[in-house]
């Protein structure tokens, strides 16, 4: 049987033989509403993505739309906004990690995170990775503000909301380049 994995509430199951072992996140009876855009799901005002297809929860879902309930009319702006946010916000997370995990492997480092690397930065010793550092920690602000004002801009109108998370990160890296290179030397 192939390998299965579940998250559900940030625990992952794996290697699970039925379905009906993994907890939900909902069951058919508590379900008010639910609403869909681009696989992700709104079930009573709570988002979530399904881990697998199929997987439980859409399961549970198609048993009550069976029962003669509908999926509710499109998301609202407000809605749009909060999953946009929140999809944005990890593709910003991830390419700040990538830059810490770079900087890792070519230096031989265990920069576990941003924070790790903030904490390193602000230590009243002068050490090596210093500069690489601080420069992460910055530019972390640096990105996030940026993409605070594109959001911003969204919620004054004067914008419309990016397609996708690569349009936010080409825009954002226009405005706040990696500099990651320049502290490997390479």
């Amino acid at each position: 049987m192939e390998k299965i994995n579940y998250i559900v509430e940030e625990t992952v199951f794996t290697d699970v033989n039925l379905p009906s072992e993994v907890p939900t996140l909902f069951t058919k009876d508590e379900i008010v509403k639910v609403k869909k855009l681009d696989g992700v799901y709104s079930v009573n005002g709570n988002f979530f993505i399904p881990a697998n297809t199929p997987s439980n929860e859409l399961d549970i879902i198609q048993e009550w739309l069976n029962q003669g309930n509908e999926l509710e009319p499109e998301f609202t702006q407000a809605e749009l906004l909060e999953i946009k946010t929140k999809e944005y916000t990890t593709a910003l997370d991830t390419l700040v990690q990538n830059q810490i995990n770079t900087y890792n492997q070519i230096k031989g480092t265990v920069f576990e995170n941003i924070a790790s690397c903030a904490l390193y930065a602000t230590s009243p010793k002068q050490r090596p990775h210093d500069p690489f550092c601080e420069w992460v920690w910055l530019w972390k602000d640096d990105i996030f503000e940026y993409a605070g004002n594109m959001l911003l801009e969204v919620k004054q109108g004067s914008r419309q909301m990016p397609n996708s998370a690569e349009l936010v990160l080409n825009e954002i890296l226009e405005h706040c380049p990696i500099k990651t290179q320049e502290f490997i030397g390479e």
